[in-house]
C-alpha cells in the first residue's frame, strides 16, 4: 500500500513542451510510471514523445483517458495559476506544482481554489512524489532514481529535494527503504505542509515510522510538533533539520531557497529542535544518524 499513489495512478504532464516538462516526462517514463499524456500548450508541432500523446488543452486529454488523476505543472511560472485551476475544473485531485519563483499572489489564489476543489497541491518547486518499485510524480534522484530507491516501511516528508536523494541513499546502505516519499517544495509560501500529509501515513499500514526532512526558517516543523502532541497513538517521528549555522545568524536573514527566513527566535533550527524533542520526536544530528535510529 502506498500513499497518494498506487497502481491505478494516471499522470498528465501539463507543461511538457518547456525544457523542464521533457525533462520530467523522461524522469517518470524512465522509472516506469503511468503517464498518459502531456498538455502542449506552446509548440503545435510536437504530437507525441516516446508513445504519449500531446494535447493543446486539458479537458481533450481529460475526455480521451479519464482515468487522469495525478497532474504535474512544469509551465511557466506566471502561467502555474491558469494551468492550476485548469486541472482542478476538471476534476484531478492531485496536483504537483514542480515549478518554482511562482508569484505570492498566484500561491494564494491556488490555496484558495485547492481548498474548494478539495485537492491536495504540493509545490512550489516540489520534488513530487515517489513510491519505490511503482511509481514517481516529478523527478527524485534524477538519472539515478531506480539505483537509489529501496521499497521499505519509512514514510518521508521533506522540504528539501536534495535531502531526499541523500536520506534514500543512507536508508538503502543499511538494508532500509521507503513506503513513500513526498516533497512539499522549497518556497516560502507552500501549499500543503508536514501535517497534511503526516495524516496519510497515520492511516498507511505499511509505514512504520515517519521521518521528517526540515530546513531553517518558516514554522511548519513547530506547526507539526503542536499538532504532534495532541495525537494519542501517533506513529514515532524521526526528525533532521538542516541548516543548524543559521543560529549564528542575525535575525532577519534569508539565503538559499526561499523558505529560509528566520524571524526571532521562530524559524531557527535550535528552536525546531527543542519544540520537536519536546514532543517525543527523535532529533539527529546527521542524516546519516537516521538509520541506526530506525532499527533500535
Amino acid at each position: 500500500m502506498a500513499i497518494l499513489i498506487n497502481e491505478n495512478t494516471s499522470i498528465i504532464v501539463q507543461g511538457v513542451c518547456t525544457r523542464k516538462g521533457q525533462l520530467l516526462l523522461a524522469d517518470m517514463l524512465d522509472y516506469n510510471s503511468n503517464v498518459c499524456a502531456g498538455v502542449c500548450y506552446m509548440n503545435k508541432q510536437i504530437k507525441e514523445v516516446r508513445g504519449v500523446p500531446f494535447y493543446r488543452h486539458l479537458a481533450d486529454a481529460v475526455h480521451d483517458f479519464s482515468a487522469i488523476n495525478v497532474s504535474l505543472i512544469a509551465s511557466s511560472a506566471y502561467d502555474v495559476l491558469n494551468h492550476a485551476i485548469e486541472a482542478m475544473e476538471c476534476g484531478i485531485k492531485i496536483i504537483i506544482i514542480h515549478t518554482a519563483s511562482i508569484p505570492l499572489k498566484d500561491v494564494m489564489l491556488i490555496r484558495q481554489e485547492a481548498q474548494k476543489h478539495q485537492c491536495l497541491v504540493l509545490g512550489p518547486d516540489s520534488a513530487g512524489i515517489t513510491h519505490p518499485d511503482l511509481g514517481m510524480v516529478g523527478s527524485m534522484g534524477g538519472i539515478h532514481a531506480l539505483s537509489i530507491f529501496k521499497k521499505g516501511n519509512f514514510g518521508v516528508i521533506s522540504r528539501s529535494n536534495g535531502l531526499i536523494n541523500e536520506l534514500s541513499i543512507a536508508l538503502k546502505n543499511n538494508g532500509l527503504g521507503i513506503s513513500t516519499a513526498v516533497s512539499l517544495g522549497t518556497e516560502k509560501i507552500p501549499f500543503s505542509d508536514y501535517v497534511d500529509i503526516y495524516k496519510y501515513f497515520q492511516e498507511d499500514d505499511d509505514t512504520k515510522a515517519v521521518i521528517l526532512l526540515g530546513t531553517a526558517g518558516g514554522r511548519m516543523e513547530e506547526h507539526f510538533a503542536d499538532y504532534y502532541s495532541q495525537l494519542e497513538n501517533p506513529k514515532a517521528v524521526v526528525a533532521f533539520i538542516a541548516g543548524r549555522f543559521v543560529d549564528d545568524l542575525q535575525t532577519g536573514m534569508s539565503f538559499g531557497h526561499i523558505s529560509s527566513i528566520v524571524e526571532g527566535g521562530s524559524g531557527k533550527p535550535k528552536y525546531k529542535i527543542k519544540k520537536l524533542e519536546g514532543v517525543g520526536v527523535r532529533v539527529v544530528d546527521f542524516i546519516s544518524d537516521i538509520p541506526q535510529l530506525l532499527m533500535q
